[in-house]
């Protein structure tokens, strides 16, 4: 069997699920009925069950499309692998955890971004852990397209300094690389620089680096931050073939 027409039953059975029982619509009904009236409550119903449906459809398309351009490097992972069965099994689950993940967002690109991960953790060779791919499915979910952008700089200027054993640039190198970093260019104010390593820093992605000893502990001096290998890694996943082809970073 093709590995896409397992996918397209899983799609299938979870549309007819949705179709057949959607607890989240149910619940947004009750609610919408308290609101004072006049409330065009069944659009407003219809309009959430279209939506979730869109985002699903949405990931399985981007899947699709990729499954069939990766044709060719599927066979060669199917050959190189002891149990290529039991992979696509695992995959298939993960691929049915990221529609349940892709209907609760209200974002495309990040959507987009679900079915590059699933579509790299096909596609990598040695297999990635699931628990990883969940993961990365789950801050992926979280991120917003500024705080990727971010995190791409963070790559830009740091990558090659993550695969020490400490798993990122020595706290000297980090904090001297800092000041490569585009950040004026992104758009953003400093603040809200600062404020997105925080949440990306909470995601495990990057990590806040003290001062270098030289620096006067009374100087008003910015917090700067260094990349993990679990932020270069989300980067990595989340490029899609096509980006590939072109992104050179």
């Amino acid at each position: 069997m093709a590995i896409d027409d397992p996918l397209s039953a899983l799609d299938e059975q979870l549309t007819s699920e949705d179709r057949a029982s959607d607890p989240i619509a149910q619940r947004f009904l009750a609610l919408a009925r308290l609101l004072p009236s006049p409330w065009p409550v069944d659009r407003l119903v219809e309009r959430l069950r279209a939506n979730k449906l869109e985002r699903i459809e949405l990931l399985a398309t981007v899947l699709r499309e990729e499954l069939k351009r990766q044709q060719e490097g599927l066979a060669d992972v199917r050959k190189a692998l002891p149990d290529p069965e039991g992979n696509t099994m695992v995959w298939l689950q993960l691929v049915e955890d990221g529609f349940k993940k892709a209907e609760t967002i209200r974002s495309a690109e990040r959507v987009r971004r679900i079915g590059a991960i699933l579509m790299n953790a096909l596609m990598v060779l040695p297999q990635v852990n699931p628990d990883e791919v969940e993961e990365l499915m789950r801050v992926a979910v979280d991120l917003s397209d500024t705080d990727v952008v971010v995190l791409r700089e963070f790559v830009r200027i740091e990558g090659a300094g993550v695969t020490n054993p400490r798993g990122r640039m020595d706290r000297y190198d980090a904090h001297s690389r800092w000041e490569f970093g585009e950040w004026r260019s992104l758009g953003i104010s400093e603040g809200d620089l600062q404020s997105t390593c925080s949440k990306l820093e909470g995601f495990g992605l990057v990590t806040r680096i003290a001062p270098p000893n030289n620096l006067n502990i009374l100087a008003d001096f910015e917090t700067r931050y260094a990349l993990l290998q679990k932020g270069q890694r989300f980067v990595e996943f989340v490029k899609s073939s096509t980006a590939k082809s072109s992104d050179t970073h």
